[in-house]
């Protein structure tokens, strides 16, 4: 991926490029909400000022025009915000059950 410097941002911040970056996805304020770690409300107002920033008329409009003037940053370059997943392996023979399973006959008093 070719990243070019800044031109003219039409006074976006930070954060409402990465907004406009996961709504060209196609995503719902729920799913750009959850990609960016913030609240739904959040996210709809940095989509309401990105919106009056561009002239856009609608949400459709805005992502159109964030693709066409390049005014996003792409998902992919975003940092994972869910963090470390936990192991999930297959339990083997010979496991002990841990207390959180359900079946476990391991008793805490």
């Amino acid at each position: 991926m070719l990243l070019s410097p800044a031109g003219d941002l039409r006074g976006l911040s930070p954060r409402e490029l990465q907004v406009l970056g996961v709504l060209v996805t196609g995503a719902s304020n729920e799913r750009i909400a959850a990609t960016l770690g913030i609240s739904v409300r959040t996210a709809a107002v940095h989509l309401d000022h990105a919106r009056a920033k561009l002239a856009a008329s609608s949400r459709t409009t805005a992502a159109a025009l964030a693709l066409r003037l390049g005014l996003f940053v792409p998902p992919s370059l975003l940092p994972d915000r869910r963090g470390p997943r936990p192991s999930r392996r297959a339990p083997m023979p010979g496991d002990r059950p841990r207390d959180t399973e359900v079946g476990a006959t391991t008793m805490r008093g």
